[in-house]
């Protein structure tokens, strides 16, 4: 049983005042309360099997569910109402405007895999609305504004920067059509997300000194997820970097051991025979040792970032994070890709040249 108005709007720290004048008969709420509570049970079932479902789609790191509280669907209710008092929540169309009864959260790694979760989702269940919501912060990257856009995304700024792509669907699990919200997003997005939540909502959203760090606190959410992505990249470079360099040192030794033979079969003295070994000796350490004057492939100057994390005092933050995000913001993946592909052209120069010039020290010798 729903406890009595004074003490609900007590308990959630709603004005009365407010509560009136956006006319809200609270028959109607007792009347939404008792007909939500009995489909909880199948809401829960629902809930589980989607989040069963999203499990097996690619690159999901984990999945949770959560069924809205009774007490936290009339709470929300009623701040609808109070904000919007056009707005119109009746008991017969709560279910379809309150589209988060079922909440469905899906956390994945990179900012670039929501992509794939995309793609299965629609798949899988018809949208209850046009188009998912993409929520994101004012200032955010256009490259991924325009891939949210090109996958028929509808962009939100968010005014507190809450980024979090948000899919409205229908479900024909039960008798009667059910909606259900998932919600997908980064582990530091939910990370800044649920911290958010807790501190700012429902009773400190005006609060100018949370809001403001918190929204440092985005910002680095934001740039660790960019880190994350870069990360990734420079890894998969690397990968690439380190076959190539082992396909190159096969081939090297496949030469090395044609001409070892070959110069068993010369007709030559055993000094000469030892000089040409010297020299294949000397190309095989050289190539092999080609990559190591390569391993700072990329450097970037990355203390600023780890001074931040040491100095986080209130006189010094913003001017760190600003040094910090200048930084950051100088890696450039071209320039990356550009420094490896000069990397390998030099090798292939190196090995080149190391094999021209025992070729030539052994054409020496033999004559």
């Amino acid at each position: 049983m729903l406890i009595c108005k004074n003490e609900f709007l007590k308990k959630y720290f709603i004005d009365e005042k407010e509560f009136e004048n956006a006319k809200i008969d609270w028959s109607e709420i007792v009347a939404i309360y008792n007909d939500y509570l009995p489909r909880i049970n199948d809401y829960e079932r629902v809930a589980v099997f989607i989040s069963e479902s999203l499990r097996g789609a690619e690159n999901v790191h984990s999945v949770k569910y959560r069924v809205k509280n009774p007490e936290h669907l009339i709470e929300k209710i009623i701040r609808k109402k109070i904000r919007k008092p056009e707005k119109v929540i009746t008991f017969d169309n709560y279910k379809e405007k309150i589209t988060d009864l079922i909440g469905i959260r899906v956390l994945h790694l990179f900012k670039e895999e929501w992509e794939d979760i995309h793609t299965y989702i629609l798949n899988r269940w018809p949208l209850a609305t046009e188009s998912p919501q993409a929520n994101v912060r004012a200032g955010d990257a256009k490259e991924l504004l325009s891939t949210f856009e090109k996958k028929g995304c509808e962009i939100v700024i968010h005014p507190f920067g809450y980024r979090s792509i948000h899919y409205v669907i229908n479900t024909g699990i039960l008798k009667e059509k059910t909606i259900a919200e998932i919600q997908v997003r980064t582990i530091f997005e939910e990370a800044w997300s649920e911290i958010d939540h807790r501190i700012r909502y429902p009773y400190q959203v005006n609060n100018s000194i949370l809001s403001n760090y918190l929204e440092i606190f985005n910002r680095l959410a934001g740039s660790a997820d960019e880190m994350g992505s870069y990360i990734k990249f420079l890894n998969s470079r690397l990968l690439d970097m380190e076959a190539r360099y082992i396909q190159e040192i096969s081939e090297k030794n496949s030469i090395i051991a044609d001409l070892k033979e070959k110069i068993e079969k010369l007709e030559i003295r055993s000094d000469e025979k030892l000089a040409l070994e010297s020299s294949l000796a000397s190309l095989d350490l050289s190539v092999e040792n080609v990559m190591k004057g390569y391993e700072p492939i990329y450097k970037s100057n990355v203390k600023n970032i780890a001074n931040f994390i040491q100095n986080m005092d209130s006189e010094t933050m913003k001017e760190t994070i600003k040094t910090a995000m200048e930084v950051f913001n100088t890696l450039d993946k071209d320039k990356l890709q550009d420094t490896i592909n000069e990397a390998v052209r030099k090798l292939d120069e190196d090995k080149n040249r190391l094999f021209i010039e025992t070729t030539e020290d052994i054409s020496d010798i033999i004559e």
